[in-house]
């Protein structure tokens, strides 16, 4: 009798050590899952974010191309008012004595 109650024990203490394999197996698999959750939650909120960024970077673009572009006009406009005769045809065009007196 006393071989089979020790035979008994020793399968309670091999089932409970399997028990707590098996708890501490469910819990890491539920650790992973719980990351893997979370981690593509990160990974929209981070595209959203570059999304959002692409549209202001095009919006500057946009803004920068404007400014290149009147600033283009500015070059030219000096460039002919550098010689006499752009000068008189720019005094005239601003019709306004300020301009006649600088002339």
């Amino acid at each position: 009798m006393k071989r089979i109650d020790d035979k008994i024990k020793e399968i309670e203490k091999k089932e409970k050590s399997n028990r707590i394999k098996y708890i501490g197996f469910i819990l890491i698999i539920g650790a992973f899952i719980a990351y893997a959750f979370f981690s593509e939650q990160a990974k929209k909120k981070m595209g959203e974010t570059i999304k959002g960024q692409d549209l202001t970077i095009s919006e500057q673009n946009k803004k920068l191309e404007k400014q290149n572009d009147s600033l283009k006009l500015v070059v030219k406009r000096l460039n002919v008012s550098q010689t006499p005769i752009g000068f008189w045809k720019q005094t005239t065009e601003a019709k306004n004595t300020v301009s006649y007196i600088n002339y």
